[in-house]
């Protein structure tokens, strides 16, 4: 109960964030990177700048949610000034095509989320000590150096080859995937 006007706080920063990113995903679509990479910049700029500033100021733990959520604010501000959708005016077609994507994407993101540690559990109700567990959870994390790389990687390789196709350049597009796969190979020992 303590954390409540905390989390009511920090839960103001998860609009701006999630229309931060739509607008960052159209960046990356039409292939303006750099302007991408700039919108990301001015997030972590600010948000150091405004910590500095308003946890020096006395703002303590309230000071450092602002920071966030005000950084998100100039996120969106710098997104908005490169590019600039219609936040409204989707017809009922648009709406049914966006569901029929994003709905089977979210239930598979659910459900992978829900199964990302159930291994840990499932070697303790085996049977393993709480070090072994422990070494386990350790080895697990080393393969968060792949995850990032994908992460970061998988929404400029997917815009660049839906480019590639929709321009007619399928031999760009089998070589982008040809590297991909490597690239997956070359990963695959973390």
């Amino acid at each position: 109960p303590s954390l409540t006007r905390f989390l009511r706080l920090l839960s103001l920063d998860i609009p701006l964030f999630m229309l931060t990113q739509a607008h960052q995903q159209i960046l990356v679509g039409t292939g303006q990177y750099a302007r991408r990479a700039t919108v990301a910049a001015w997030r972590w700029g600010a948000r150091m700048i405004l910590v500095l500033v308003l946890v020096g100021a006395g703002l303590s733990v309230v000071g450092g949610l602002l920071a966030i959520v005000g950084a998100s604010v100039l996120e969106l501000s710098a997104a908005r000034w490169f590019v600039r959708p219609r936040l409204s005016g989707a017809t009922q077609v648009h709406m049914r095509t966006m569901w029929s994507y994003a709905l089977p994407l979210a239930v598979a993101t659910m459900s992978l989320r829900l199964f990302d540690k159930l291994d840990l559990f499932v070697l303790k109700a085996l049977g393993a000590s709480a070090a072994a567990a422990g070494l386990y959870g350790a080895a697990q994390n080393l393969t968060i150096i792949p995850n990032l790389v994908a992460l970061s990687v998988t929404t400029l390789l997917l815009s660049t080859l839906s480019r590639s196709l929709r321009a007619g350049d399928d031999a760009g597009a089998r070589a982008l995937v040809v590297n991909a796969m490597r690239g997956v190979l070359v990963m695959f020992p973390f």
